[in-house]
């Protein structure tokens, strides 16, 4: 069979389901030319391979230009939903046109005529920056309308109150699991904009503490159609009224119920730990701070492998229990995954949910389009230099030196911001304090962050008022950074899959972007690997 060359993709079942007459729609079959990765377990890179049949992709994005799409979609366009304007419900059309939504991204062309007419559970693969969000929060916030609507209409028709306002509280007909506390705020405040006045959203954001508890308890004194939380929460809503769960980045939800990459500290300061540098500093001041900022990553590789679950609250453990537990409860539950990479955990989700529909882009596994990727090999001591000479390069300055630049600099009210990736919490707090330092505007977010804090640098972030922000893994899933023009790997990435996503931060929604990864000796075997991938992407377009 024509699939077994590429079983590193799909799995038995997934397979069946394509061999099937009138099969799953939206499987992404390779073909030739197409560039396809598996993760494997280990953490090494990701596998590419190819595969030589000429059968066309079953209902495969096409590739189709910005201009192209604005002819297919004029002026005016609610994401193409006029075309379901009997399926659809006028109301969420209404709050469609009010955010501003006009032109489909290739996701959402792909998922709406296929969900929006019957909506079932679905696996929803593309890259990052391509309107996923939007992709599922629609087809399912459509589905829960409609069956308000129809209950209401059925106890009408018995003569029963249509009240909706006796619904117990804490207990949602749909759950959305993110992995972290600022996607969380991010689905959320979309899935408000878009239920205004149709449903009851409720968002819980984690955190522990007074304010956590307070925020709980106020949660599970209301009403919810939709809850919006991360999965150490999740236990504080039932689930007898549960019809539909959508995982946002399930493959970071499984792979953290597996490990935590961030190498967590004993300590819970979320300000970068003040150090004592030295006083004798070297003619062009960087040497002693490249050596301060070696000795926290030496420190904290030590711990960068302690392993720590990721709570899901009291629920089955697991997130395969959870969506085999609301199945048992609710054969006809709905389950969505939606993922930017597809591993071998997500494979196996498969077997976990029953006729899953899976919607997967046939540039799965790329970096941006608009993305100059850059590689430089740098000695274990020497990467201060090289950060501040690629922040200089995108117009990045310490605020102290803004004068001498170029006066249209000076009048916009916001600046370009740069994205620091790092492996541990505690190199995280050494960047944050050597830029710092070199009197660059510079915030900082990891796990062990304090929520309060974390939610104030997210703040400063969005409102672009920070030079550099520096952070750990925890903000290369879903984030919306459409106006970051760099992201620096200041730690090279342990695999491929995160560079994939940290890269995916910049030249997001057809803008231009640029990454500076920093190579060490330690990490040529993978480097050398991908930047050979990125020559080969780069031949390819020019």
């Amino acid at each position: 069979m024509w699939w077994r060359h590429t079983s590193f993709l799909l799995t038995p079942r997934a397979q069946s389901a394509c061999a099937r007459p009138g099969g799953h729609r939206g499987v992404c079959v390779p073909h030739r030319g197409w560039s396809l990765f598996s993760t494997r377990t280990d953490g090494d890179s990701l596998r590419e391979a190819s595969s030589n049949t000429n059968r066309t992709p079953i209902g495969a994005l096409d590739a189709v230009t910005h201009t192209q799409a604005d002819r297919r979609h004029p002026e005016g366009s609610l994401l193409g939903l006029e075309q379901f304007q009997g399926q659809v419900d006028p109301r969420l059309l209404e709050r469609v046109r009010e955010l501003g939504y006009k032109h489909p991204t290739l996701p959402q062309q792909l998922v709406f005529p296929s969900l929006l007419p019957s909506y079932s559970s679905s696996l929803l693969a593309a890259p990052t920056g391509t309107g996923k969000t939007l992709a599922y929060l629609i087809p399912l916030l459509n589905y829960l309308v409609n069956e308000e609507r129809a209950e209401m209409e059925a106890k009408l028709a018995e003569g029963l109150s249509a009240d909706l306002a006796s619904v117990a509280p804490a207990r949602p007909r749909a759950l959305i699991l993110v992995p972290s506390r600022e996607l969380t705020l991010q689905v959320g405040e979309v899935t408000r904009s878009l239920t205004r006045g149709l449903l009851r959203t409720t968002v819980v954001a984690g955190g522990g503490g007074t304010a956590g508890r307070r925020l709980r308890a106020r949660a599970q004194a209301s009403p919810v159609d939709v809850a919006v939380c991360t999965p150490d929460t999740a236990s504080i809503f039932y689930r007898s009224r549960l019809c539909a769960l959508v995982v946002d980045e399930v493959d970071a939800i499984l792979a953290g119920s597996r490990r935590r990459p961030n190498g967590p500290e004993p300590t819970a300061s979320g300000a970068p730990r003040r150090s004592t540098l030295s006083e004798n500093h070297s003619e062009n001041g960087h040497d002693d701070d490249d050596a301060l900022l070696q000795e926290r990553s030496n420190r904290s590789s030590r711990k960068a492998h302690t392993n720590r679950s990721l709570s899901f609250g009291g629920l089955e453990g697991t997130l395969p229990h959870l969506c085999a537990s609301a199945l048992a409860r609710r054969p006809t539950t709905f389950i969505g995954m939606v993922c930017a990479s597809i591993t071998p955990e997500v494979q196996k989700m498969y077997d976990v949910i029953p006729n899953i529909r899976p919607f997967i882009a046939k540039d799965i596994h790329q970096p941006p389009q608009y993305l100059n990727e850059s590689f430089v090999h740098v000695p274990t001591n020497g990467k201060l230099a090289h950060v501040i000479s690629a922040l200089q390069d995108h117009a990045i300055v310490p605020s102290a030196k803004k004068s001498n630049h170029p006066a249209s600099l000076l009048e916009s009210k916001t600046s370009p911001c740069a994205l620091l990736f790092c492996n541990t919490i505690a190199s995280v707090r050494a960047w944050g304090h050597i830029l710092a330092e070199k009197g660059y505007r510079v915030g900082c977010l990891h796990s062990q962050m304090p929520p309060k804090l974390r939610a104030e640098q997210w703040q400063q972030m969005q409102a672009q008022q920070l030079d550099v922000f520096v952070c750990s893994d925890l903000l290369s899933r879903g984030m919306d950074t459409t106006f970051v023009p760099l992201v620096i790997n200041v730690d090279f990435p342990r695999t491929e899959v995160d560079y994939l996503h940290r890269v995916g931060r910049t030249a997001r929604a057809g803008a231009r972007g640029s990454v500076v990864s920093l190579v060490t000796k330690g990490d040529r075997p993978l480097a050398n690997q991908m930047s050979a991938r990125a020559n080969n992407r780069k031949q390819h377009r020019s």
